[in-house]
């Protein structure tokens, strides 16, 4: 399945990243920012046929949310919704 994951998760010295594939897409100041950047790329990506996760992380890098945009199989979202 073509699926990126999109982690939003604070950084030492520089804020708020959005990493996705081992590259930083953006830093912002605050979590909010940061998701918001994270979900329009997902829906970029998941625009282009594969499915965009996007993951917010807290300061201790426990996941706080995690959602999916673009066709996810059942069971993928389920695991999400839970």
């Amino acid at each position: 399945m073509n699926e990126r994951v999109f982690e939003v998760s604070f950084a030492e010295g520089t804020g708020w990243q959005v990493v996705s594939d081992g590259r930083v897409l953006a830093t912002v100041h605050s979590q909010d920012r940061g998701k918001d950047r994270a979900i329009l790329a997902a829906k970029r990506f998941a625009h282009e046929g594969g499915v965009g996760i996007v993951r917010v992380l807290t300061k201790t890098r426990s996941v706080l949310k995690e959602h999916t945009y673009g066709k996810a199989p059942v069971r993928r979202r389920m695991l999400v919704e839970e």
